[in-house]
């Protein structure tokens, strides 16, 4: 009936039309559910041309003149974005539809900070991540949408005091902006990916088999001796340590103009999404909005992480961020370290955000960092073994290995010596701890051993790695490595066993070099 066009709803009596609309009303809260419940059920309603003219007309601007069939827009829009979500058929339908030009509604809706503006951001990003690579009409991108998002959080306060239900109620959509941005994050950089240490690493055959073959370890290795060090040049050695190290990556080149996303994240969105990061939550809505500020935060860090910053052509993306990342340490990160929390969701939030802003900065002088390493170390010793600290589908992504993560990279050169060494003594003490060591833990501590003490050009390797002795650690280590190895189900565990191969195989490597490499006493 809505969908008639000789206007028979408006011709029905105002009991019939609040009928109708009640049963519309009904029909998109079960459409949004079933939406939600199964892919395969979305898919069948997003190809159910009845219900998406239903839905694009009430997302559409053809029936603004009635305020009771307007209401009911809210709930469709969040229907709607649902199920554009990596649907390029149905998003192509809502661009190019000329029944009821949605996507121009949807255009004009984002303009406002308001639930309707937030879920029309909504909707526009799915589209424009179901349809990348196609020409959109009106030219238009995430960078239209960060505006509005950052509007919306602008009145955020916490302990702010509503009535409002469902989308009415400012928290719901602010959530909702929050999410939006953090999804946006992921994409400042085509080529790079926002997850922690998901870096190129040395092909591995699914033959070789680290841990049962004892020519990539020999016995003399695990015993600290030097075989094949006469067998390899220099050159071989150093492009051994580039594999190692990962020097050979290849991040997309970018001018901060042609990445207006990150452009107009700095300078609309970052200011609130540091502000609700730092706030010292009152209620259940305050920290459920600064979980989502920092997971997006965590987003943008990781993604400008990846790009290659030795590239001078990424000079000025490097620049504009510089100041950026050195907030979110002060003003963020550090203060929530201090607080000592006992959250571990929060613990793992601001870990990872610590882990890409160091990234990201990596190589900077006069870097933020003070003393949060040792808080790092034992938020890593408080929470070792327990089972909330943990993450079974995913170990690399647990709040341990984020912590060794980031005591990586506040180790890195130009690191003051001292912090170097707690940090380098704290890997290797976790590395002689195996078995008891977790295995992502031991694959995380020797991938971030071989990216700080890869050069012994850096000002603390006779320091710190000769002068603590740490290659006698190391090579003490390797039958512990090689038993962790076997310890591993290939099939349960096919990512953490290739991680763990790669690891080890490059753990040879790395000890042939430095042996190699060793300072004149």
């Amino acid at each position: 009936m809505l969908l008639s066009k000789d206007l028979e709803f408006q011709k029905r009596s105002k009991p019939e039309q609040a009928t109708i609309l009640s049963i519309a009303s009904s029909l998109i809260s079960l459409l949004t559910a079933l939406a939600e419940a199964q892919d395969d059920i979305l898919e069948a309603i997003s190809r159910n041309t009845t219900i998406t003219r239903f839905l694009l007309l009430l997302t559409s601007d053809e029936l603004a003149s009635n305020p009771d069939i307007v209401s009911l827009r809210s709930d469709a829009l969040a229907c709607l974005m649902i199920l554009c979500e990596d649907n390029e058929e149905l998003s192509d339908k809502v661009v190019n539809s000329k029944e009821y030009r949605t996507y121009g509604t949807l255009l004009s809706l984002r303009k406002t900070a308001n639930s309707d503006g937030v879920l029309a951001c909504g909707v526009l990003h799915n589209l424009f991540s179901s349809l990348d690579g196609q020409d959109i009409a009106l030219g238009a991108d995430n960078s239209l949408l960060i505006p509005t998002l950052s509007q919306a959080l602008k009145t955020f306060e916490p302990g702010q005091m509503t009535d409002a239900v469902g989308w009415a109620n400012p928290v719901e959509y602010q959530q909702l902006a929050l999410e939006i941005l953090a999804s946006i994050g992921t994409t400042l950089n085509t080529s790079a990916e926002a997850e922690p240490r998901k870096e190129e690493k040395p092909d591995v055959k699914d033959d070789e088999e680290m841990g049962d073959a004892d020519e990539e370890i020999s016995d003399g290795e695990e015993e600290g001796g030097e075989e094949d060090d006469d067998e390899m040049d220099d050159d071989e050695l150093e492009a051994d340590m580039e594999m190692v190290t990962g020097a050979d990556r290849n991040e997309e080149d970018s001018n901060i103009d042609d990445l207006p996303i990150l452009k107009t994240f700095i300078d609309n969105a970052l200011p609130e999404l540091i502000r609700i990061a730092s706030l010292s939550p009152t209620d259940d809505a305050s920290l459920r909005l600064q979980g989502h500020a920092l997971s997006a935060l965590n987003n943008i860090a990781w993604s400008v992480s990846l790009i290659d910053f030795s590239d001078l052509h990424n000079a000025p993306i490097q620049n504009a961020w510089d100041p950026v990342g050195r907030a979110l340490w002060t003003q963020v990160i550090a203060p929530i370290l201090a607080t000592d929390t006992a959250d571990i969701d929060l613990a793992t939030h601001v870990t990872s955000l610590a882990w890409g802003v160091a990234r990201s900065l990596r190589g900077r002088p006069n870097t933020p960092f003070a003393d949060e390493h040792r808080r790092f170390i034992a938020l890593y010793q408080a929470t070792k073994g327990s089972p909330v600290a943990q993450n079974l589908e995913d170990p690399f992504q647990s709040l341990s290995v984020k912590c060794i993560g980031v005591l990586g990279q506040l180790a890195l050169d130009p690191a003051p010596i001292d912090r170097n060494r707690d940090i380098g003594t704290f890997l290797v003490t976790l590395l002689a701890g195996l078995p008891e060591t977790p295995t992502a833990d031991a694959v995380e501590a020797l991938n971030q051993v071989f990216d700080i003490y890869a050069d012994e050009g850096y000002s603390y390797d006779k320091e710190v790695f000769w002068n603590n002795n740490f290659l006698k650690h190391l090579d003490e280590t390797v039958p512990k490595v090689r038993t962790m190895i076997k310890s591993i189900d290939k099939r349960a565990n096919s990512e953490l066993r290739l991680r763990a191969d790669e690891a080890v195989l490059n753990l040879n490597r790395f000890l042939t070099y430095k042996r190699k490499n060793k300072p004149q006493a």
